[in-house]
This record gives C-alpha cells, sequence and structure tokens, in this order.
C-alpha cells in the first residue's frame, strides 16, 4: 500500500484500473506487476510517511507474450493523458532498480521489456 493524492487516484489512475479491467474482458487472464518509485520522493510533514513521485503499472498477456507499462507522476493529471505516460518495461526497470519477469529467457524477456505499446494494445 502506498498514499496516493486524491487527484491522481481518482482519474489517471482509475481510468487505468478501468482499463486494465476491460482489458482482462477482452483477452482474459493477464499478469498485472504495480507499485511506487521513489526517486525524488518528498516526506510527508504530516505523519513522515515517504510520498512516492510516479506509480507504475505492468500489464503482460501470457497468451501471446505482450506487455504494455505505464511510468505516471504521482501528480493531478487527467484521464485523457494516459497515452503520454506509456513506456518500455525496461524504463521502469530502470527506475525502480527492480528485475521484472526474471523468470523468464532472456529472449523472451528483450521481445516485450524494450516495447513501448500504445493503448490500443
Amino acid at each position: 500500500m502506498a498514499p496516493q493524492l486524491a487527484g491522481f487516484n481518482r482519474a489517471i489512475w482509475r481510468g487505468l484500473e478501468n482499463r486494465e479491467r476491460e482489458w482482462s474482458k477482452r483477452k482474459g487472464k493477464l499478469y498485472v506487476l504495480t507499485g511506487p518509485v521513489f526517486s525524488n520522493s518528498t516526506i510527508s510533514t504530516l505523519n513522515r510517511v515517504l510520498i512516492p513521485s510516479h506509480f507504475y503499472k505492468i500489464i503482460l498477456n501470457p497468451r501471446d507474450g505482450r506487455a504494455i507499462s505505464f511510468l505516471i507522476p504521482h501528480k493531478a493529471l487527467k484521464t485523457a493523458s494516459l497515452g503520454l505516460y506509456t513506456v518500455s518495461v525496461d524504463d521502469i526497470e530502470q527506475a525502480t532498480e527492480l528485475d521484472f519477469f526474471s523468470d523468464f529467457s532472456d529472449r523472451e524477456e528483450d521481445l516485450f521489456e524494450s516495447k513501448v505499446s500504445s493503448l490500443n494494445w
């Protein structure tokens, strides 16, 4: 669990979660990885909680091996701007210093981690 600004959670993040549900209805089972990024983060003066600078979401379709991923600044943003924040899985790995999908072969990882998918994924 990570704190989210209301203007972020109720707008762009909600829109992304709605799309995620639509995609899962159309495509079937999906793997979803999501979390905070703490680069250039601030600490809340009220309760001394570290506030994420960004949030990421990676959605992988295991049937076709395609992924779409987002790295979104943690601020109030409109849902319509979602396409501006599609990035590659590699970009998120660099921002988080995590290695997602490490159980896949290097060849399989390269197929979907380096690409930036569009919203009509």
